[in-house]
């Protein structure tokens, strides 16, 4: 055991070497949690503009959850308004409850998909493919638990020129991300 003048001293001389390193830590100029509270870098990229008016672009070429070559103006037909939603289906965070969002209020409009309207669910991913358009589209349908729904909504992949004419024209800006893993495969 040290005796206690040792103790003292050594107590001492670390509250003197730590003083200017918490001094470092926090600047009087800047609130408290400042860094925690600005935007990465990389979110400036990301956002929404509203592009009411703005023609899609319909004759576009995408592929069905079936495997099916389609054109994006397929969907537009019989003069009924369209939900479109943009998003990636492999996404894991944010993207699924956007869909449990829209399957929901769709649900309590009280609106009938392919009676009132349909929904085009496009994927911002060129690397999605028919299959996991297709476990989405079952996921949703059965979220929106209507029977007759499956001919009206409809759940896309396309090539990346497709998906960027899309996104430019709804006004929907997007960036590629590093999930936890480091891998630039999330989108934002």
């Amino acid at each position: 055991m040290l005796p206690l003048r040792t103790s003292s001293f050594a107590l001492v001389l670390a509250v003197l070497v730590a003083a200017p390193l918490a001094r470092a830590q926090y600047a009087a100029d800047r609130p408290v949690g400042a860094t925690a509270q600005q935007a990465p870098a990389w979110q400036k990229h990301a956002g929404i503009d509203q592009n009411l008016g703005r023609p899609l672009p319909l004759s576009d070429p995408w592929t069905d959850s079936a495997g099916h070559s389609v054109r994006l103006g397929d969907y537009f037909r019989d003069n009924r308004p369209v939900m479109l939603e943009l998003m990636y289906y492999n996404c894991k965070l944010l993207c699924p409850q956007v869909l449990h969002g829209m399957a929901v209020a769709l649900r309590e409009s009280r609106f009938h998909a392919g009676n009132q309207y349909d929904v085009i669910v496009a994927s911002i991913d060129p690397d999605d493919k028919p299959a996991d358009a297709a476990a989405k589209k079952q996921h949703f349908l059965s979220m929106l638990d209507e029977p007759n729904a499956g001919d009206s909504v409809h759940f896309i992949t396309g090539p990346q020129a497709s998906i960027t004419d899309l996104a430019e024209a709804t006004g929907f800006h997007y960036v590629r991300v590093p999930g936890p893993d480091g891998k630039m495969d999330q989108f934002a």
